[in-house]
Formats: structure tokens, sequence, C-alpha cells
């Protein structure tokens, strides 16, 4: 009986003092943590894709687009939660973004959209100024302008859209 109790003594601290040591299962990331994960690393890693994912877009895609991102919008600051939605905040703009993971923590699904974020009213001006072609803006905040670039030039916008319901008058009409 000694003996066994000895025995259970000696397993027991043997089980408490290898305890510590057991494998834990690391948490699967959540899906903000991999979004600043994928935006934040110097590189994009496969693993963090699920195979059904890299089935339906090459990971050279998604290398791409990480770096283009970075290119155009520079360091990713941070990513912020609206419902099932992400802000991805980047220095010089931001994009919006969906994603889903598989249950290991994967990438199974991701949307990424960049939109229009100026950090002031100059930065915006400045980026419609630098389109091709001729350029007008005139944003008023309570009658008063508040941005303005060539305002009052001629643009024919509307001059392109006449032209395609008078084509579609005359061949209704059949005159030449």
């Amino acid at each position: 009986m000694v003996a066994r109790v000895a025995v259970l003594g000696t397993l027991l601290v043997v089980m408490l003092v290898a305890a510590p040591f057991a494998p834990v299962r690391a948490q699967p990331p959540t899906q903000k943590t991999m979004l600043e994960r994928l935006c934040t690393a110097d590189r994009v890693l496969r693993e963090w894709f699920a195979a059904s994912f890299l089935g339906r877009v090459s990971f050279e895609e998604v290398e791409n687009a990480f770096a283009d991102l970075r290119g155009d919008f520079g360091v990713c600051r941070r990513a912020d939660q609206t419902g099932s939605t992400f802000a991805i905040v980047y220095e010089r703009g931001t994009v919006t973004s969906r994603i889903a993971l598989d249950p290991d923590g994967r990438v199974a699904s991701l949307f990424i959209s960049p939109r229009a974020a100026f950090s002031s009213v100059e930065q915006a001006r400045e980026a419609i100024r630098s389109l091709p072609g001729k350029v007008s803006l005139l944003l008023l905040e309570q009658g008063r302008d508040r941005l303005s670039l060539e305002p009052d030039a001629h643009l024919s916008v509307g001059g392109s859209f006449m032209l395609t319901v008078l084509a579609v008058l005359k061949d209704q009409s059949g005159t030449a």
C-alpha cells in the first residue's frame, strides 16, 4: 500500500512538473489581428491563407495587392472595425475591407476596396489637380467656397451624353 501511494505521489509530481511544458494550441487570430498582420508585415506568407482562397486567387496576386497598397497609401497605422467591415487606415489613405477566416484562422475570403480619404482639404485639391486631363471642382460649405479648382472651366460632360441621345433619336426616326 505504501509503495502504491509512493508511486501515485511520484506520478502526481511528474504530472505537475510536466504540465507547464505540455503543448498548448495557439488561439487562431481574430479578423482584426489578421488584417493588421497582412497590412503591416514586410512579407505576406502563404500559410496565412486557406487552400480554398488560394484556389481562387493566386498567391502572387495577393502579394502584389498588399505591395500596391503600401506603395499607394504608405505605412499601415491600424484597422478599425465597424460591424463586419474594417477601415484599414494607412498614412495616406484608408481602405475598406471584409475578411473571413477558416476555423484554423487562415484567410478564407478577403475583400478590399480603396476609398478616398484625405487628411485635409488641400490634400484633396492636390489629388484632384494631379488627375489626367482637364479638371474642375467647386465645393461649397454654407454657400461659401470651401474648395475650388478651376470652378469656371467648361467641361463637355453633358455634351457626350447629348450626342448619344441624338444618335438614338436619329436611328429611331430613320432620318439621315
